[in-house]
């Protein structure tokens, strides 16, 4: 059986490798920042025990003016940040991200995090606000940005988007 969920997901996260790649040589734009949300439970995540004390389950972390040292492997990133004012570098696996949003070009992605064999976390409500939001169990199109869709499970047809002027 074809795991359609798991090719998506592992899609989503190449998003996010190539952007923050792109970051780590590039640097962001003046106005650009990104929030990545990530579980900071999961053991293979590398925080200070002050800051998995104070944000037990998850995180959300903001890349704008006040990082340094970001690098981007295969299955995590690492980068130091200041927390409180307070510098430090944290490695954090990429399958342990919930989120990667960039407010700049109103884009987000969502990923559930199985909590365990049969069960989803399903938090799309959070990011619902954000007009690109892709989230894994739920895929749509919204060509009209003002217009908030309820549906679920939206089907597409491919030929809304073939060329009136094309032939077959």
């Amino acid at each position: 059986m074809i795991s359609y969920q798991q090719l998506l997901g592992d899609a989503m996260l190449s998003v996010v490798k190539k952007v923050l790649k792109q970051i780590a040589q590039e640097g962001l734009d003046n106005n650009q920042s990104l929030y990545i949300s990530f579980k900071t439970s999961d053991k293979d995540v590398k925080l200070s025990e002050r800051i998995k004390q104070k944000y037990l389950d998850e995180i959300t972390i903001v890349l704008q003016y006040q990082f340094k040292n970001l690098i981007v492997e295969e299955n995590k990133f690492t980068v130091n940040i200041a927390f409180s004012g307070i510098n430090e570098t944290i490695e954090v696996p990429f399958s342990s991200v919930t989120s990667f949003i960039d407010p700049h070009s109103s884009f987000s992605l969502q990923f559930n995090q199985p909590t365990d064999k049969n069960k989803v976390i399903d938090s799309s409500e959070e990011l619902s606000k954000s007009e690109n939001t892709i989230n894994i169990s739920e895929i749509s199109t919204n060509k009209d940005k003002n217009k908030k869709s309820t549906d679920k499970g939206q089907i597409v047809l491919i030929d809304k988007f073939r060329s009136k002027n094309s032939n077959g």
